[in-house]
């Protein structure tokens, strides 16, 4: 699932460079719809990508305690 997010955020990205006649990421604006798609699919895509790692941690942290019990 985290491959398919990191696909589809290049994706987004590369059609977001494409459509878009800003190239900095922060002064980024979609004002049209194609360019505006484009941003949200990248943005959607880095928010379920952090909270994908997020939702893993409590994984990797229990079998440290575990551990170190």
């Amino acid at each position: 699932m985290f491959g398919v997010t990191t696909f589809v955020g290049t994706m987004s990205y590369r059609s977001w460079r494409t459509l878009s006649a800003v190239r900095d990421l922060l002064s980024a604006e979609g004002r049209e719809r194609k360019e505006f798609m484009s941003l949200a699919g990248l943005f959607i895509s880095l928010t379920l990508g952090v909270g994908m790692i997020w939702l893993c941690l409590p994984l990797f942290i229990v079998q440290m305690c575990a551990r170190a019990r």
